[in-house]
């Protein structure tokens, strides 16, 4: 993808799911996201990275989890991957229909994901852990997106480049 990318590594003490949000916010701002399209892409960073950190990391506080955010005039795909030990096969992605069962205390997010988002895929990481990559389309003129992009400057504690 060419365009930008904005990478942080977070590891789990006070308010590290604020820094993903933060983050999170940070680019939907920059990329001009309407609120639905803002709650949609917020809903699903929040929820790949709450199941990085629970279910890969299994809330390990010495594991770290990875967010990256590359985008061009198109797509903004995000990466979440985490240090953990889970498999492809476990989130049950070949389901035709994304599973939220609203009675369930919990696993709901990859169903979630699954609707929200534009593309969802998972893979194995050759150095262990998962990545999880969720993309959504840009829905604006491609002349809107580069204006934005042009006026990015810089992180949220990440690193950007181009």
């Amino acid at each position: 993808m060419n365009g930008q990318i904005y990478e942080l590594t977070i590891y789990p003490e006070n308010d590290h799911f604020g820094r993903c949000y933060a983050a999170t916010s940070e680019i939907a701002r920059r990329l001009g996201f309407d609120p639905e399209e803002e709650f949609r892409f917020a809903v699903c960073v929040s929820e790949a990275y709450t199941n990085a950190f629970i279910h890969g990391n299994k809330s390990n506080p010495s594991k770290s989890i990875n967010v990256v955010f590359a985008w061009d005039e198109e797509t903004v795909r995000v990466d979440v991957e985490d240090q953990g030990e889970a498999k492809p096969q476990a989130l049950h992605l070949d389901d035709s229909r994304p599973d939220i069962d609203c009675e369930k205390s919990g696993g709901r997010g990859v169903g979630i994901m699954k609707l929200f988002a534009d593309r969802m895929e998972v893979e194995e990481r050759q150095e262990g852990g998962l990545r999880v990559s969720i993309s959504f389309r840009l829905r604006r003129k491609n002349s809107q997106v580069g204006v934005l992009l042009q006026k990015s400057n810089g992180g949220v504690n990440g690193n950007q480049s181009n």
